[in-house]
């Protein structure tokens, strides 16, 4: 579903071609905890609280999931219209 490993540590991804993608903090934050349970759907509040807690408005949330998205892959992270988001293609 990622495409390649997600690696905390370094807060990188490195692709199934063997390219590394670099990602912020909160970046690797949010597709660590989509990437705990790749089908279950995490719902905007829950990833605000989890990832951003002292954001306090869940646009936030959307604006990492576009940002992981131009990095990676539109597919990375799936829109469930009127839930939240989660790992992998609709």
């Amino acid at each position: 579903m990622l495409g390649g490993t997600l690696h905390p540590a370094t807060h990188e991804v490195v692709l199934d071609d063997g390219q590394r993608v670099a990602l912020s903090v909160r970046e690797s934050e949010l597709l660590e905890v989509l990437a705990r349970h790749p089908g279950r759907v995490y719902d905007r509040e829950r990833l605000l609280d989890t990832v951003f807690p002292d954001a306090g408005e869940v646009g936030v949330v959307d604006t990492y999931v576009y940002y992981l998205r131009r990095k990676l892959s539109r597919d990375v992270v799936a829109t469930v219209r009127g839930v939240g988001y989660r790992l992998g293609a609709s």
